[in-house]
Protein backbone atom coordinates (compact mmCIF):
# COMPACT_ATOMS: atom_id res chain seq x y z
CA UNK A 1 0.00 0.00 0.00
CA UNK A 2 1.54 3.28 -1.21
CA UNK A 3 1.18 6.05 1.42
CA UNK A 4 -1.13 8.16 -0.18
CA UNK A 5 -3.76 5.05 -0.26
CA UNK A 6 -3.05 4.43 3.96
CA UNK A 7 -3.91 8.08 4.60
CA UNK A 8 -7.02 7.91 2.60
CA UNK A 9 -7.69 5.14 4.43
CA UNK A 10 -6.90 6.46 7.70
CA UNK A 11 -9.00 9.89 6.85
CA UNK A 12 -11.53 7.68 5.97
CA UNK A 13 -11.64 6.39 9.37
CA UNK A 14 -14.16 8.01 12.03
CA UNK A 15 -12.96 10.64 14.65
CA UNK A 16 -13.47 8.49 17.43
CA UNK A 17 -10.89 6.34 16.49
CA UNK A 18 -8.29 8.55 14.80
CA UNK A 19 -8.60 10.04 18.55
CA UNK A 20 -7.91 7.53 20.54
CA UNK A 21 -4.99 6.42 17.96
CA UNK A 22 -3.55 9.74 18.69
CA UNK A 23 -3.58 9.35 22.67
CA UNK A 24 -1.99 5.55 21.75
CA UNK A 25 0.78 7.38 19.95
CA UNK A 26 1.67 9.69 22.74
CA UNK A 27 1.94 7.54 25.51
CA UNK A 28 4.00 4.94 22.98
CA UNK A 29 6.67 8.33 22.46
CA UNK A 30 6.32 9.10 26.15
CA UNK A 31 7.39 5.59 27.44
CA UNK A 32 10.26 5.93 24.71
CA UNK A 33 11.47 8.78 26.66
CA UNK A 34 11.17 7.19 30.15
CA UNK A 35 12.92 4.34 28.73
CA UNK A 36 15.85 6.12 27.33
CA UNK A 37 16.01 8.23 30.39
CA UNK A 38 16.55 5.14 32.72
CA UNK A 39 19.10 3.66 30.56
CA UNK A 40 21.40 6.56 30.68
CA UNK A 41 21.14 7.53 34.63
CA UNK A 42 21.34 3.22 35.16
CA UNK A 43 25.04 3.77 33.21
CA UNK A 44 26.54 6.32 35.75
CA UNK A 45 28.80 4.68 38.89
CA UNK A 46 28.00 6.54 41.52
CA UNK A 47 23.94 4.96 41.35
CA UNK A 48 26.02 1.90 43.28
CA UNK A 49 24.71 2.04 46.29
CA UNK A 50 25.28 5.34 46.30
CA UNK A 51 21.83 6.75 47.35
CA UNK A 52 22.07 4.09 50.80
CA UNK A 53 25.26 5.84 51.37
CA UNK A 54 23.86 9.37 51.30
CA UNK A 55 20.93 8.02 53.30
CA UNK A 56 22.77 6.84 56.05
CA UNK A 57 25.94 9.38 56.49
CA UNK A 58 24.80 12.60 54.58
CA UNK A 59 25.84 14.84 52.03
CA UNK A 60 29.48 14.44 53.75
CA UNK A 61 29.75 10.34 53.05
CA UNK A 62 32.79 9.59 51.72
CA UNK A 63 33.23 9.04 47.69
CA UNK A 64 36.61 7.38 48.09
CA UNK A 65 37.98 4.27 49.06
CA UNK A 66 39.82 5.04 52.07
CA UNK A 67 42.91 2.63 53.15
CA UNK A 68 43.39 1.63 56.91
CA UNK A 69 46.44 3.45 58.80
CA UNK A 70 47.08 6.15 61.18
CA UNK A 71 45.22 9.62 60.50
CA UNK A 72 47.62 12.43 59.12
CA UNK A 73 48.67 15.47 61.55
CA UNK A 74 46.17 18.19 60.81
CA UNK A 75 48.62 21.10 60.84
CA UNK A 76 47.42 24.63 60.22
CA UNK A 77 49.23 26.86 58.12
CA UNK A 78 49.27 29.96 59.77
CA UNK A 79 50.52 27.93 63.29
CA UNK A 80 53.34 26.22 60.92
CA UNK A 81 54.11 30.01 59.90
CA UNK A 82 54.35 31.54 63.46
CA UNK A 83 56.19 29.15 64.37
CA UNK A 84 59.03 29.17 61.95
CA UNK A 85 58.90 33.19 62.41
CA UNK A 86 59.56 32.07 66.28
CA UNK A 87 62.45 29.96 65.45
CA UNK A 88 64.24 32.15 62.64
CA UNK A 89 63.81 35.03 65.37
CA UNK A 90 65.63 32.39 68.18
CA UNK A 91 68.43 31.68 65.43
CA UNK A 92 68.95 35.44 64.73
CA UNK A 93 69.12 36.12 68.64
CA UNK A 94 72.79 36.86 70.14
CA UNK A 95 73.73 33.79 72.15
CA UNK A 96 72.48 33.50 75.85
CA UNK A 97 75.28 34.39 78.92
CA UNK A 98 76.20 31.39 80.66
CA UNK A 99 73.53 29.96 83.16
CA UNK A 100 70.58 31.07 81.14
CA UNK A 101 68.15 28.58 79.89
CA UNK A 102 66.30 29.68 76.65
CA UNK A 103 62.74 27.89 76.73
CA UNK A 104 61.36 26.18 74.10
CA UNK A 105 59.35 27.01 71.70
CA UNK A 106 55.66 25.41 71.89
CA UNK A 107 54.14 23.85 68.93
CA UNK A 108 50.36 25.18 67.62
CA UNK A 109 50.80 27.89 69.96
CA UNK A 110 48.03 30.34 69.20
CA UNK A 111 49.30 33.61 67.21
CA UNK A 112 48.30 35.95 70.52
CA UNK A 113 49.82 34.05 73.20
CA UNK A 114 53.21 35.41 74.13
CA UNK A 115 56.67 33.51 74.17
CA UNK A 116 56.64 31.27 77.33
CA UNK A 117 59.49 32.83 79.52
CA UNK A 118 61.41 31.41 82.11
CA UNK A 119 60.25 31.40 85.62
CA UNK A 120 61.94 34.04 88.19
CA UNK A 121 63.78 32.68 90.54
CA UNK A 122 61.71 32.82 94.62
CA UNK A 123 64.09 35.92 96.29
CA UNK A 124 65.51 34.67 99.36
CA UNK A 125 63.65 34.67 102.36
CA UNK A 126 65.16 37.52 104.85
CA UNK A 127 67.39 35.79 107.24
CA UNK A 128 66.63 35.15 110.57
CA UNK A 129 68.73 35.46 113.41
CA UNK A 130 70.26 32.52 114.03
CA UNK A 131 68.97 30.67 117.16
CA UNK A 132 71.58 28.62 119.53
CA UNK A 133 71.73 25.29 118.69
CA UNK A 134 71.61 22.97 121.81
CA UNK A 135 74.43 20.11 122.10
CA UNK A 136 73.72 17.11 120.56
CA UNK A 137 75.98 14.46 122.40
CA UNK A 138 77.49 11.43 120.72
CA UNK A 139 76.36 8.37 123.19
CA UNK A 140 79.08 6.35 122.65
CA UNK A 141 81.69 9.53 123.73
CA UNK A 142 79.35 11.58 126.66
CA UNK A 143 80.68 15.05 127.36
CA UNK A 144 80.94 14.46 130.92
CA UNK A 145 82.27 12.23 133.16
CA UNK A 146 80.63 10.81 136.40
CA UNK A 147 83.06 9.53 138.95
CA UNK A 148 82.63 5.95 139.63
CA UNK A 149 83.78 5.74 143.21
CA UNK A 150 84.39 8.36 146.34
CA UNK A 151 86.75 8.37 149.59
CA UNK A 152 85.04 6.83 152.06
CA UNK A 153 86.00 7.15 155.74
CA UNK A 154 84.29 4.62 158.45
CA UNK A 155 82.80 7.16 161.25
CA UNK A 156 80.82 6.25 164.15
CA UNK A 157 76.66 6.06 163.24
CA UNK A 158 76.96 5.69 159.94
CA UNK A 159 75.17 2.86 158.17
CA UNK A 160 75.39 1.81 154.23
CA UNK A 161 72.18 0.44 151.88
CA UNK A 162 72.41 -0.29 148.18
CA UNK A 163 68.95 0.38 146.14
CA UNK A 164 68.16 0.63 142.02
CA UNK A 165 65.84 3.04 140.78
CA UNK A 166 65.44 4.35 137.03
CA UNK A 167 68.30 3.02 135.89
CA UNK A 168 70.43 4.19 138.28
CA UNK A 169 72.56 2.82 141.18
CA UNK A 170 72.33 4.56 144.56
CA UNK A 171 74.87 4.04 147.38
CA UNK A 172 73.01 4.98 150.52
CA UNK A 173 74.89 6.42 153.45
CA UNK A 174 72.33 7.16 156.58
CA UNK A 175 73.79 8.86 160.09
CA UNK A 176 72.55 10.90 163.13
CA UNK A 177 71.20 14.45 162.21
CA UNK A 178 72.40 16.10 165.41
CA UNK A 179 75.94 14.49 165.84
CA UNK A 180 76.27 15.44 162.20
CA UNK A 181 74.91 19.12 162.32
CA UNK A 182 77.27 19.47 165.45
CA UNK A 183 80.88 18.88 163.51
CA UNK A 184 82.70 21.89 163.00
CA UNK A 185 84.22 21.12 159.59
CA UNK A 186 81.94 22.28 156.87
CA UNK A 187 82.62 19.29 154.73
CA UNK A 188 82.01 16.49 157.38
CA UNK A 189 78.95 18.86 158.07
CA UNK A 190 77.87 18.30 154.24
CA UNK A 191 78.98 14.71 153.81
CA UNK A 192 80.18 12.77 157.15
CA UNK A 193 81.80 9.89 155.03
CA UNK A 194 84.25 12.20 153.54
CA UNK A 195 87.67 12.51 154.86
CA UNK A 196 88.74 15.62 153.34
CA UNK A 197 87.78 17.98 150.99
CA UNK A 198 87.20 21.73 150.18
CA UNK A 199 83.83 23.86 149.20
CA UNK A 200 84.21 26.08 146.24
CA UNK A 201 80.72 27.11 146.02
CA UNK A 202 77.85 27.30 148.18
CA UNK A 203 74.33 27.81 147.36
CA UNK A 204 74.39 31.36 148.90
CA UNK A 205 77.17 32.32 145.80
CA UNK A 206 74.14 31.25 143.26
CA UNK A 207 77.05 30.15 141.03
CA UNK A 208 75.75 29.05 137.86
CA UNK A 209 76.63 26.28 135.73
CA UNK A 210 75.55 25.91 131.96
CA UNK A 211 75.27 23.54 129.20
CA UNK A 212 73.92 24.96 125.90
CA UNK A 213 70.67 25.74 127.01
CA UNK A 214 70.33 23.99 130.24
CA UNK A 215 71.91 25.79 133.23
CA UNK A 216 72.39 24.62 136.76
CA UNK A 217 73.07 25.90 140.39
CA UNK A 218 73.91 23.32 142.31
CA UNK A 219 73.91 23.57 146.46
CA UNK A 220 77.67 22.85 147.27
CA UNK A 221 80.60 22.03 144.69
CA UNK A 222 82.89 20.00 146.70
CA UNK A 223 86.62 19.22 145.26
CA UNK A 224 88.32 16.25 146.44
CA UNK A 225 91.52 14.65 144.94
CA UNK A 226 89.72 13.11 142.01
CA UNK A 227 87.34 15.51 140.67
CA UNK A 228 84.14 17.57 141.83
CA UNK A 229 81.03 16.89 144.25
CA UNK A 230 77.90 18.24 143.07
CA UNK A 231 75.66 18.52 145.80
CA UNK A 232 71.69 18.88 146.01
CA UNK A 233 70.35 19.15 149.22
CA UNK A 234 66.58 18.43 150.02
CA UNK A 235 65.42 19.13 153.59
CA UNK A 236 61.58 17.72 153.20
CA UNK A 237 60.69 19.55 156.14
CA UNK A 238 63.13 17.86 158.51
CA UNK A 239 61.43 14.23 157.71
CA UNK A 240 64.06 11.76 157.99
CA UNK A 241 64.24 8.71 155.59
CA UNK A 242 63.82 5.50 155.89
CA UNK A 243 67.20 3.57 156.19
CA UNK A 244 65.34 -0.24 155.86
CA UNK A 245 63.75 1.35 152.76
CA UNK A 246 65.20 3.72 151.16
CA UNK A 247 63.56 3.50 147.75
CA UNK A 248 60.17 4.16 149.91
CA UNK A 249 61.38 8.09 150.27
CA UNK A 250 63.44 9.15 147.29
CA UNK A 251 61.74 10.99 144.68
CA UNK A 252 62.28 10.54 140.65
CA UNK A 253 62.67 14.14 140.55
CA UNK A 254 65.23 14.65 143.16
CA UNK A 255 67.46 11.92 141.70
CA UNK A 256 66.87 13.21 138.49
CA UNK A 257 67.85 17.12 138.77
CA UNK A 258 71.20 15.99 141.35
CA UNK A 259 71.61 13.93 137.76
CA UNK A 260 71.74 17.09 135.69
CA UNK A 261 73.22 19.22 137.44
CA UNK A 262 76.21 17.07 137.95
CA UNK A 263 76.26 16.63 134.27
CA UNK A 264 76.33 20.67 133.44
CA UNK A 265 79.04 20.88 136.27
CA UNK A 266 81.29 18.05 134.68
CA UNK A 267 80.69 20.07 131.26
CA UNK A 268 81.61 23.26 132.51
CA UNK A 269 83.94 22.53 134.01
CA UNK A 270 85.75 19.78 132.24
CA UNK A 271 86.41 17.74 135.20
CA UNK A 272 85.18 14.54 136.85
CA UNK A 273 82.17 14.79 138.73
CA UNK A 274 80.15 13.15 141.35
CA UNK A 275 76.43 13.26 142.00
CA UNK A 276 75.48 12.99 145.66
CA UNK A 277 72.18 13.74 146.85
CA UNK A 278 71.81 14.77 150.79
CA UNK A 279 68.68 14.63 152.94
CA UNK A 280 67.98 15.31 156.35
CA UNK A 281 69.78 12.04 157.52
CA UNK A 282 71.56 10.36 154.97
CA UNK A 283 73.41 10.98 151.49
CA UNK A 284 73.01 9.31 148.59
CA UNK A 285 76.00 8.79 145.60
CA UNK A 286 74.29 8.28 142.20
CA UNK A 287 76.07 6.13 139.62
CA UNK A 288 73.68 5.99 136.72
CA UNK A 289 73.23 3.75 133.78
CA UNK A 290 74.21 5.05 130.01
CA UNK A 291 70.30 4.49 128.96
CA UNK A 292 69.09 7.14 131.47
CA UNK A 293 71.86 9.62 130.95
CA UNK A 294 71.17 8.96 126.72
CA UNK A 295 67.16 10.23 128.03
CA UNK A 296 68.81 13.26 129.52
CA UNK A 297 70.67 14.29 126.82
CA UNK A 298 68.44 13.95 124.13
CA UNK A 299 65.56 15.88 125.53
CA UNK A 300 67.12 19.20 126.05
CA UNK A 301 65.87 20.97 123.22
CA UNK A 302 62.14 19.48 123.43
CA UNK A 303 62.00 20.65 127.23
CA UNK A 304 63.59 23.96 126.77
CA UNK A 305 60.58 23.99 123.35
CA UNK A 306 58.12 23.13 125.20
CA UNK A 307 58.38 25.89 128.18
CA UNK A 308 60.09 28.78 126.65
CA UNK A 309 56.74 30.24 126.08
CA UNK A 310 55.50 30.26 129.76
CA UNK A 311 59.02 30.99 130.59
CA UNK A 312 60.29 34.53 131.32
CA UNK A 313 64.10 33.54 131.21
CA UNK A 314 66.05 32.00 128.62
CA UNK A 315 67.02 28.10 128.59
CA UNK A 316 65.71 25.32 131.28
CA UNK A 317 66.77 25.16 134.71
CA UNK A 318 68.02 21.81 135.80
CA UNK A 319 64.78 22.08 138.39
CA UNK A 320 62.35 22.10 135.62
CA UNK A 321 64.23 19.88 133.19
CA UNK A 322 64.29 16.86 135.97
CA UNK A 323 60.20 17.58 136.75
CA UNK A 324 59.88 16.62 132.70
CA UNK A 325 61.87 13.89 132.57
CA UNK A 326 60.30 12.17 135.73
CA UNK A 327 57.44 11.12 133.53
CA UNK A 328 59.44 9.17 131.03
CA UNK A 329 61.80 7.66 133.08
CA UNK A 330 59.63 5.93 134.99
CA UNK A 331 57.78 4.36 131.85
CA UNK A 332 61.15 3.73 131.15
CA UNK A 333 62.73 2.19 134.33
CA UNK A 334 59.37 0.32 135.96
CA UNK A 335 59.21 1.78 139.68
CA UNK A 336 58.98 -1.67 141.71
CA UNK A 337 56.10 -1.47 144.35
CA UNK A 338 57.60 -0.54 148.21
CA UNK A 339 55.40 -0.98 151.30
CA UNK A 340 53.68 2.32 151.35
CA UNK A 341 52.29 1.65 147.48
CA UNK A 342 51.32 -1.65 148.40
CA UNK A 343 49.43 -0.36 151.89
CA UNK A 344 47.33 2.02 149.99
CA UNK A 345 46.40 -0.43 147.00
CA UNK A 346 44.85 -2.35 149.48
CA UNK A 347 43.22 0.52 151.13
CA UNK A 348 41.68 1.33 147.77
CA UNK A 349 40.67 -1.97 147.44
CA UNK A 350 39.18 -1.76 150.89
CA UNK A 351 37.12 1.22 150.78
CA UNK A 352 35.99 1.28 147.04
CA UNK A 353 35.34 -2.86 146.61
Amino acid sequence: MTPEAFLQTVLGLPRESLFLAGVALVLVLLLAVLLLAFRARSRRPENIGLRRIEADYGEAAPEDRVEPGLPEPDWDPLEETQERQLLTERIREPESPAGEVMPPVPSGRPASQEPVRPAEPAPEPAAQAEQPVPPRFVRSTPPWHFLQTLPFAMRRGLTTAHVDMLGIGVEAVFFPPEAVSSQSDPVRRLLPFLPDGEILYREADRKTFSMGSLFAQPDAVIEIDTGLIALEYKSRGGREDNPADPASTLRPKDLLQTLIEAMVLSVSTGRPTAPVLRTQNAAYFLRPERRIMTLLADRIAAAEAFVSPYSPRRGISAADYAALCAVPAEMIFARPADASSLAGEAAHRELLG
